[in-house]
């Protein structure tokens, strides 16, 4: 094990991220920006059953398209920084929206740990989910929290402590075994994908040190903007670019809309059918406080 981990935090905004991050480091934090961009850098040190672990409070985000500084900062530092394991942070009465961040999450094949946040709120608002049907669609552990009263924390930090024990090798690099379990795209796209992988695998690129090949062939397909660029300046992929391009060209002419609009379109559907499994049931439930509300709307 080594003297310090590290651990991500990564979610949505508002979703009680930062409320845990709070809890878990105290004043042991240090606050600045991310070198070279405005968007706030939040870390600090925990001491946890001996071992000191570093905490980095990733920005609020809704996917890993690198649209924003913010989206920009957390992909890079999750692919090149490589933390021990990556929190993902989702607020339980809102799992599907929250769901579409780990999936993208999940598709960069890293040691990961759900937190299923606010399940307090969730259990409110008449939702329940069952925590162990959602750890095994997702495929990785699922700790339920209070970040703000720090319920489930310590399970939390057991549980990722564990996680980065396993270490990254415990990530399956098998993406067609991995695909087959949840991340199940329309059989042009995977295919498409899968023929892209193979050429990056083939290209011995040093990208693949950081990126898995089939969220790099996501990317490409995506038409992602910051993954095209850079891919275009390594110099082991000159040569399989113009092929990458045929791939993705040959694709776009089976559809009438934005290969984009395809992959997020695939995301979604697998977010749905995720979230579906986890709703253990929804009762029709009422909490005081919209009671007090319906009966003074209605007067």
């Amino acid at each position: 094990m080594k003297k310090e981990l590290v651990i991500a935090l990564a979610g949505n905004a508002n979703v009680g991220k930062s409320v845990i991050f709070n809890q878990l480091t105290g004043l042991n934090q240090i606050i600045g920006n991310w070198p070279g961009k405005t968007v706030e850098r939040a870390e600090g040190i925990l001491k946890y059953e001996g071992q000191s672990i570093r905490i980095v409070d990733l920005p609020g985000i809704y996917s890993l398209s690198a649209y924003s500084q913010e989206e920009i900062v957390s992909m890079e530092f999750i692919a090149l920084e490589k933390p021990d394991v990556v929190i993902n942070v989702v607020d339980a009465s809102n799992l599907e929206r929250n769901l579409f961040l780990t999936v993208q999450l999940l598709e960069m094949h890293i040691p990961m740990v759900l937190a299923l946040n606010q399940i307090d709120h969730a259990r409110k608002k008449g939702i329940e989910l069952d925590t162990e049907a959602l750890s095994e669609a997702l495929g990785i552990p699922v700790v339920e929290t209070v970040g703000i009263k720090a319920k489930g924390l310590d399970e939390l930090m057991r549980v990722a402590l564990h996680t980065a024990k396993a270490g990254r090798e415990s990530v399956t690099r098998d993406y067609d075994l991995y695909k087959e379990k949840l991340l199940k795209y329309r059989p042009e796209i995977s295919q498409a994908a899968d023929r892209i992988c193979n050429i990056l695998i083939g290209s011995n690129t040093a990208l693949l040190k950081s990126y898995h090949p089939l969220w790099l062939a996501l990317k490409l397909i995506e038409g992602d903007n910051y993954i095209d660029e850079t891919v275009k300046k390594d110099s082991s992929c000159i040569k399989v670019y113009e092929q990458i391009q045929i791939e993705i060209q040959s694709l776009q002419k089976q559809y009438d809309m934005p290969l984009a609009t395809i992959v997020t379109s695939d995301r979604y559907k697998i977010v749905s059918e995720v979230a579906k499994r986890a709703e253990k049931k929804i009762r029709s439930k009422i909490v005081f406080s919209d009671l007090i509300d319906n009966i003074t709307l209605n007067n």
